[in-house]
């Protein structure tokens, strides 16, 4: 049983569950100091690909909560593994992009090319729901506006730069 694996190392469950909240603490401040240290580093990044990058998460982030309330709506139900599926694009998306990834961006640029041309199609099929179709119209807007700051030449010029870089530590 679980619970005999747990209590082999300590002698009461009280220690058990203070010794897990304190491992948790930790791992959550070291967590919260990554975030912190990471948006610091975004800081320093040229104005076209700080704002790619800043749209990227917001188109995401946009996107997944508008199909989770189109779901709630329209069936009752969230469709557990399509929504999980695009959160963890997104997310890995944006991860990657903000680790300085040459091609994350390229990845970036396609799949909010590919939820642009998805948004296109619904709004041709489903032409009367205006409500959703204006929520679609912000969101590819973000998206659009994401797509055109990482095609930029500053942003294309400032991942091959990092691109180098780290071939060159490869190489040492």
């Amino acid at each position: 049983r679980r619970e005999s694996v747990l209590f082999t190392r300590f002698s009461t469950p009280k220690q058990v569950r203070s010794d897990d909240f304190r491992r948790l603490a930790i791992s959550s401040k070291f967590l919260g100091d990554a975030v912190l240290e990471t948006f610091k580093k975004i800081k320093t990044f040229p104005k076209s690909v700080k704002v790619g990058i800043y749209f990227t998460i917001a188109a995401w982030v946009g996107h997944w909560i508008f199909f989770c309330a189109y779901f709630l709506i329209r069936t009752g139900k969230i469709p557990g593994d399509l929504l999980l599926r695009h959160f963890i694009l997104g997310g890995v998306i944006c991860f990657f992009l903000i680790r300085q990834k040459a091609w994350a961006r390229w990845l970036g640029i396609m799949g909010n090319l590919i939820v642009l041309v998805y948004y296109i199609m619904w709004m041709l099929a489903y032409p009367l729901h205006i409500a959703e179709n204006a929520t679609m119209g912000f969101i590819m807007i973000i998206f659009s506006i994401s797509t055109y700051q990482l095609f930029r030449k500053e942003s294309s010029e400032f991942f091959k730069v990092e691109r180098e870089d780290q071939t060159v530590k490869e190489n040492k």
